[in-house]
């Protein structure tokens, strides 16, 4: 029997020497995962969506659009007039675009509307309805956005829309007690 044994080779796997485990290659597509990989990956981008589609319903809820209502756009020519006729020449025409303007829901809250209405009320001398205006526009400006600048370079700032308003409420102070004036004259002369 010794001789049987001279004659046999004997052979080692290096799997079963070492006892390693199978190590499987990942860009090897395995039948089994890969659907399951698919519909977990389908399932993240459709919670991605929804979470990025709830994030803005509600930035867009916390604060309405009100910018931009006499911005110059297709369908509404206000802003377009109302640059057309920004001077006292043509208080007319800027009468009907600030009617326009005042029939456009919430004006008050965009300083590119207030500013020719403003303008409008300054050019007529109207002290009460320029400084009831140049109030909301007050409150309505934005110091970093400022106003349009498609107005142009020759737009006034707020700080001078404030002194002119301040000026047309002095000037139509004086006229009132200069027509007081007169008009008591008038009386007494029609006295004697």
């Amino acid at each position: 029997m010794d001789g049987d044994n001279k004659d046999k080779i004997v052979v080692f796997s290096a799997k079963k020497r070492f006892n390693l485990p199978k190590i499987s290659n990942p860009f090897k597509k395995s039948p089994t995962k890969s659907p399951k990989r698919i519909t977990g990956i389908i399932v993240l981008v459709i919670i991605g969506l929804l979470a990025g589609g709830i994030y803005t319903l509600v930035t867009l809820r916390k604060a309405p659009e009100i910018s931009g209502l006499c911005k110059r756009q297709a369908s509404s020519p206000i802003y377009k007039d109302a640059v057309r006729y920004l001077d006292a020449g043509r208080t007319t025409k800027l009468k009907d675009v600030v009617n326009k303007i005042k029939n456009q829901e919430q004006y008050d809250k965009d300083p590119n509307c207030l500013y020719p209405v403003v303008s409008y009320y300054l050019f007529m001398h109207d002290a009460d309805n320029a400084r009831k205006n140049y109030d909301l526009l007050e409150k309505a400006y934005n110091s970093k956005k400022g106003f349009s600048k498609d107005y142009g370079p020759a737009v006034a700032s707020l700080s001078s829309l404030k002194q002119r308003t301040e000026n047309t409420e002095k000037q139509n102070a004086d006229l009132d007690k200069n027509n007081n004036v007169w008009l008591n004259y008038y009386k007494a002369q029609n006295k004697k």
